[in-house]
Order: structure tokens, then sequence, then C-alpha cells
């Protein structure tokens, strides 16, 4: 029978501590990891309260204020230049004057490179030490600060749009909002906040229903608020709702019997913290054996590719789709972003769940793959709307769903108490992929815009896209057909070093020896 973890303390303190219990086998379905750590309360209630604050404070991430936030420059940049944009079908056909819409996109690029900077490359040194300080802490202080960088973001568009100061004085709120630990940070401690209070089986399922909320939030919001733009023409009454949104997650996570602690505080000294990353993630591979090391680099690495084209194409679609021939208004802006994103969030899992009835997590990566290949393709032969919008994000309305289960993998190759070091490796290699996903792609984008061959980066995006697929079939291949499980041979580990380490061990092992070699000599 499993013990369950004392009191609040979750795998990572088990871990730090010799002296609790660790399981020796995965978790029974339906069984919390952590039965304490929510105090007794079902955790399906756990998971329906952590899930309204990701609808919260996912409506002011930095997905839905770079999309805000490409619009409310290239408007700025035009008013500088007295130009009036070419809005809508329209307004193209009759747009005679192409070098200074290019010079105004290319501008719009750049300062979409610097947001980008600012809210995405930051949390590659912030995320993972408030990630692993989170061991130590809990889990709702880090995510209270986490919930202050919206809030700050969000209110420094606010003052800039009503008082008509520059574009750039907003960059302010986008460098706190990065150094608050931006989506990496949030994505990573939601998925270690859920992996500890579900059982390993059920794991998959519900690490894809948090993913699938916080995609469907960051793609149906922005659909909502441009149709508002487009209404009310006011990026000031805009940024006063998304602020207003803000507030409310910070307040949401304010009570302490609202979003409960999982983990059990511990003090903590920052050298010692440094110290304990450090080993613990050297740890996560050197017990990773049997096959599993090389695995754990493989899925990563797919992951990371995965994420470098996940993560700004969005951005670059809309940085496309404003220029000509497209035009788009503030409408078919929002109407883009929940049609490329939303019913991927939502099917996402179902999907999943459905796909699991019947055959292994690997083919829902192989459809993810041919998903990603099949957008990016039609991205690049588009010439209307219709097929750029609803063609291009219908064939790639899968490619999403590869990252939830590329964790999933992750989880199980891992013992148990190097869940907190897998998930700082994991805000590692999301900060680096997706902050550079959206600033090189930005700045690639500005520079291709100029040349007039801005499709040639979707034909490349392809290419790369179905570069993932041969690893993970390897990796499919030779997965054992009775699978992994690195709690039963950590703690065989364990054991044997502590055999080993036991006074007299090495006396009664040679007895033992010497006494079996004499039975043969008797045979």
């Amino acid at each position: 029978m499993i013990k369950i973890f004392n009191a609040t303390t979750g795998p990572s303190q088990a871990y730090n501590n010799p002296g609790l219990e660790m399981p020796m086998s995965p978790s029974p379905e339906g069984t919390p990891l952590l039965k304490d750590g929510v105090k007794g309360r079902p955790t399906w209630v756990s998971i329906a309260l952590f899930l309204v604050l990701q609808i919260l404070v996912f409506i002011a991430d930095e997905t839905v204020m770079a999309t805000l936030g490409v619009q409310f420059a290239r408007s700025a940049f035009a008013r500088q230049r007295n130009f009036t944009l070419p809005v809508g079908g329209n307004g193209c056909a009759t747009s005679n004057v192409s070098q200074e819409l290019n010079e105004i996109q290319s501008e719009t690029a750049l300062f979409s490179t610097y947001q980008s900077f600012l809210t995405d490359l930051i949390p590659v040194l912030t995320g993972l030490p408030l990630v692993a300080a989170s061991d130590f802490t809990g889990r709702r202080p880090i995510l209270i600060l986490r919930c202050l960088g919206p809030l700050i973001m969000a209110l420094g568009f606010l003052v800039v749009s009503f008082f008509d100061l520059s574009v750039y004085y907003a960059l302010i709120g986008c460098a706190v909002f990065g150094i608050s630990g931006g989506f990496v940070l949030l994505h990573s401690v939601s998925m270690l906040y859920v992996t500890e209070i579900v059982s390993p089986k059920q794991r998959g399922v519900a690490i894809t229903t948090i993913y699938g909320i916080q995609y469907t939030v960051v793609y149906v919001a922005p659909l909502i608020l441009n149709s508002l733009l487009g209404a009310l023409g006011s990026f000031t009454i805009v940024y006063l709702i998304v602020t207003c949104f803000a507030l409310l997650a910070l307040l949401w996570m304010l009570p302490p019997n609202i979003i409960r602690e999982s983990v059990k505080k511990q003090p903590v000294h920052p050298v010692d913290l440094m110290k304990g990353i450090t080993r613990s993630v050297r740890d996560l591979f050197v017990e990773a054996t049997g096959g599993r090391r090389w695995r754990l680099i493989v899925i990563l690495a797919c992951y990371a590719v995965v994420s470098f084209n996940l993560h700004g194409f969005q951005n670059t679609v809309t940085l496309y789709g404003l220029g000509e021939p497209f035009c788009w208004t503030p409408t078919l802006v929002g109407v883009f972003a929940f049609i490329y994103g939303g019913p991927n969030a939502i099917l996402a899992p179902i999907i999943v769940w459905f796909m699991e009835l019947f055959v292994s997590d690997y083919w829902v990566i192989y459809l993810s793959i041919l998903c990603g290949i099949a957008e990016y393709l039609l991205t690049a032969v588009a010439e209307t709307n219709a097929m750029l919008i609803y063609g291009a994000s219908f064939a790639g309305i899968f490619f999403g769903i590869s990252q939830p289960v590329y964790i999933a993998l992750l989880t199980r190759l891992v013992a148990t108490k190097s869940h907190g070091a897998l998930f700082s490796v994991h805000t590692l290699v999301f900060a680096l992929t997706s902050a550079s996903s959206l600033i090189v792609q930005s700045y690639v984008y500005s520079l291709a815009v100029r040349s007039g061959h801005a499709v040639v980066m979707f034909y490349v995006m392809m290419v790369l896209s179905g570069s993932v697929i041969i690893p993970t079939i390897v990796v499919h291949v030779a997965e054992p057909k009775e699978g992994f499980h690195p709690d039963a041979a950590i703690a065989e580990n364990d054991q044997s070093r502590d055999d080993a380490q036991t006074p007299g061990s090495k006396e009664d092992n040679f007895n033992l020896v010497e006494s079996s070699a004499d039975d043969k000599k008797l045979d």
C-alpha cells in the first residue's frame, strides 16, 4: 500500500528530508499524491478553484497584451507620421503608399521584439529560481508575486494610452512583468501544482485540462477584447478592462483558503537554494538510469522545438495579417486569435483522453506534428483572409496538444521526488524557447517584410516542425512494453546504498559470497 506524503509536504520536500517516506510505486487511481495538501478538500474542488485563477490571470497575460500592444504601437507610429492606416479589404485595395506602410510594419515588429524581450526573455533568468524557491516558500507566495506582474503591465499600458505618452514607456510595465516570472513561471508552477494533487494515472488528462483552460483564455480573450476595440475605438477602455481582471486575479490569490498551499514551507538561504537547484538537476539526470536519461534529453529537445515554433507564431501571423494584402481590422485580429487557438484549447483535453483509450500518447504527438506541418504550409500559400484565418488554423487545430503530452511523458521518466527538479528544467527550456521564438520570429519578420519575402519564414518553420517526428518515433519504438517505474528503481538504489553503508555490511557480503562458493564446491 502506498504511503501518502505527510501533512502538506510535497515531493520536493520529501526528497530533502530523509525521514519522510517516499512512495514505492505509482499512486493508485483516484488517490491524490498529496492527500493533506488540500486539507481534506476533494481534489476536483481544488482543481476547479485553480482553474478560476487561470481564467482571471491569463486575460492579462503577455499573449493577450502582445496582441493589443502590436495594434496600439502600430496606431501610435502611424499617428506620429500623420499616416492613415488601410483597414479592411477596401483599404488595402485603395492603398498606394506601400513603402511607408512597410516601414510602419517594420517599426511595429521591432516594438514587438522589445516587448517580447522583456516579457519572455527576462523570465529565463527569474523563472527557474522562482520555481525552485516555491519548494521552500510554498506555491502561494510565488503565485501572488506572479499575479502582480500582469497588473503592473496592464496599468502601464493604461496610463500610456490615457495620457497619450510615448508607447515605449509601456515597456517599463513589461519589464516588471518579466521579473515576476512571465508565462513560463505561471505555466510551470500550475503544472507542478496539479502534479502534486492528482494521481499519476489521471495526471495526463489533468495537465492537459490546465493547458486547455490556459490557452482557451489566451485565444478567446483577444476575440472579445478586439471586438470591443473595433466597436469602441478606444485602447484606454480596453486596457482598463484588462487591468480590472488582473486586479481580480490578485484578489483571488490573497485569501489563503481559496487556493490552498500544497507544499510545506521551509527556511531557505539564497546560496543554499542555488546549490539545491544545481544538485537536484544533476541528480535528475544521474538517477535516470535504465535508458531513461537519453529519453529525457530527446523529449526535452522535441518539446523545445515545438515551443519555439508555436509560441511566437500567433504574433507573427498577426503582424503578417495587419499588412498588405490582408489589412486586418481589430475584429479580424480577435477572430484569428480565437480560431487559431480556441478550438485547439477546448478540444485538447478531449482528444488526449479519447486517443489514450485506444492508443499510446505518442500517436497524439504524431497527429500534432502533421497538423503543424499543414498549418505552416497553408499560411505560406494563403492569398485570402478566409484561407489565412480559417483554412490554416483549422488545418493545425491539434498542433499544440503535443506540449502537455511531452510533459506527461517526462513525469513518467523520473521519480516523484525529482518532479521539482524536472519542472525547474522545464521552466528553463520553455523560457528559452518561448522567448527566442517571439524575439527571433518578430525580428526575422521585420527583415523579411522589408525584402518582400515574408512567406519564406513559414516554409522554414514547416520543415522545423516536421523535424521532431523522427526522434519521437525512436523514443516510442524503444520504450519497454512494461513502461518505467522510476520510484521503485530509486528506492532500490537507495536501499542498496544504505546496505553498503551499514557497518559490517561488507563483511556480511563477503561471507555470503564465500558460503555460496563453498556450496557450489559441495555440489
